[in-house]
């Protein structure tokens, strides 16, 4: 009898350990296959900004694909070769050249924060030491090659080769509308104070783009900080499903 009470014991014991073991497996399944999508295909991002606008409304949540310019192997610099090259008129998100650089711990443990927190956590951080948890969205207007100059906050460009410079809206070919908040600047306001809009021209060097927010006056893009290194792309931005009202392709 007590035998049989032992062996009966052991067999409830063997099972709760096949079905602990079968949980943790299911698990570490789940998380790597939530790597492999996250860090190749697609993931998605709450907009917390309007320099996007109206293009990307703040709160907007998008879907955001590593694959189509080519993901980042997972603690290298080198990128897997992508679908397509950047183009002019793409919305990107970016990591700005202001956000520090992370040691390889916080670059471990990064997914791992963001899986269990859904997306809605991060540690990254930067250079004042604050916590980031989305990602900055931007257009890009100039190309490597491209000479980019400002007037009052539209962008002129001239492609690697050609003479005269365009207006950003007569070569792209994706039509957007830009926004410049007037309050921002006072009625005595020249153009020769920071920050007028207006910008000497820049030629970008080999894997340098030029990335500007639609709603101009309130972003911070290349005409503050200058051009921004194709390392610093984490991906495009290719659909928005929330709201709902704004479903579809920003």
């Amino acid at each position: 009898m007590i035998r049989g009470v032992e062996a009966l014991s052991f067999r409830k014991k063997k099972k709760k350990h096949r079905v602990i073991s079968t949980i943790i497996k299911i698990f570490l399944l789940t998380f790597l296959f939530y790597l492999i999508i996250t860090y190749f295909l697609v993931f998605p991002v709450r907009i917390n900004s309007e320099s996007m606008s109206p293009a990307i409304g703040i709160k907007d949540i998008v879907i955001i694909s590593p694959l189509v310019y080519g993901p980042k192997i997972p603690f290298l610099s080198s990128r897997i070769h992508g679908i397509k090259e950047p183009e002019r008129g793409d919305i990107v998100a970016i990591n700005p050249p202001f956000y520090k650089n992370d040691n390889f711990f916080i670059k471990l443990m990064e997914p791992v924060v963001r899986f269990f927190t859904l997306q809605k956590k991060s540690l990254i951080r930067d250079v004042d030491n604050k916590r980031l948890s989305e990602y900055s969205a931007k257009r890009i207007i100039g190309l490597p090659g491209d000479t980019v100059k400002m007037e009052s906050f539209v962008a002129y460009i001239k492609p690697a080769g050609a003479q005269d410079f365009v207006r950003e809206n007569e070569l792209i070919e994706k039509k957007y509308t830009t926004l410049v908040e007037e309050q921002y600047f006072p009625g005595r306001w020249r153009d020769i104070f920071p920050f007028s809009g207006n910008m000497e021209e820049i030629t970008l060097q080999p894997d340098e783009f030029f990335v500007l927010g639609d709603s101009r006056s309130v972003s911070n893009d290349s005409y503050t900080w200058g051009p921004l290194d194709f390392s610093r792309i984490q991906g495009k931005i290719i659909f928005r499903y929330w709201p709902f009202t704004r479903f579809g392709i920003p």
